[in-house]
């Protein structure tokens, strides 16, 4: 445990190459959970290289570059290129638009449902997150989606959806938000004057998803919105589903 918990602090906090090259060396020197056998010495070394290539990425830190290994799909444009956050391909022939609340119990298990979905999706299904706080879960569902809308302006795409992913898995739910929804910002660059300098555009970003959710009467979340980007047709499913229920739905999407 002390190992591990040292590793953590290198990594993390001191972010020193050298530091986590050793730590890393001494972890793979230990047998593989799944097996008997000790990792080769290439093996070991293909890792190394391969961490050390993502701590080289110019001006993202280590923390950014672990988060970002589980949003690889998430490109990282600026909202010229899009104008709203898209996890997924922007041509994929099907998008699910998701009405969501950051402190909707349904919506945290669906938000994990609807990534794994994307992910297995080879390039069919791409994934639009709208934000729709209750009224009983503000202000803290409004904030935190105003700060995810303010590292979408301001760093990018995959912020955007590295922090959500952070927040939504993170909150105490039902409008206690999560305790580390301002830590979690800042560790991915954004500054206390990115906060001040894009609030009121970020504000507005949230109010344009709330009013977009009463055109397509959204009653409760999560809503999702089905869109067949090549026939130009849609559907609308109501409440939490499944994998296996979405994968059904969209079943030629999986062929």
């Amino acid at each position: 445990m002390k190992e591990k918990a040292f590793y953590f602090l290198c990594f993390f906090v001191v972010g020193n190459i050298s530091c986590t090259i050793y730590l890393l060396y001494q972890a793979l020197s230990y047998p593989r959970f799944d097996s008997e056998d000790y990792y080769t010495k290439d093996e070991t070394k293909a890792i190394i290289n391969q961490h050390i290539k993502k701590q080289s990425l110019p001006g993202i830190s280590s923390f950014v570059a672990y988060k970002f290994e589980s949003f690889e799909l998430a490109e990282n444009y600026r909202y010229e290129v899009s104008a709203e956050p898209v996890y997924g391909r922007l041509d994929a022939p099907v998008t699910i638009v998701e009405y969501g609340d950051i402190e909707c119990g349904y919506c945290k298990t669906q938000h994990a449902v609807l990534k794994k979905l994307v992910d297995q999706s080879e390039g069919k299904i791409n994934w639009v997150w709208r934000s729709y706080p209750s009224d009983a879960h503000n202000p803290l569902s409004f904030r935190q989606s105003s700060i995810a809308y303010c590292l979408f302006l301001k760093k990018g795409n995959k912020y955007f959806w590295a922090y959500l992913n952070d927040v939504v898995q993170d909150t105490l739910l039902s409008g206690n938000g999560s305790d580390e929804y301002l830590s979690y910002a800042f560790s991915y660059g954004i500054t206390k004057n990115h906060l001040k300098q894009c609030v009121i555009q970020a504000q507005r970003r949230v109010l344009d998803d709330i009013e977009k959710g009463e055109r397509d009467l959204v009653e409760r979340t999560p809503t999702l919105v089905i869109m067949d980007n090549l026939a130009r047709e849609s559907s609308v499913l109501v409440g939490y589903h499944s994998y296996n229920e979405l994968k059904s739905f969209l079943g030629r999407q999986f062929k």
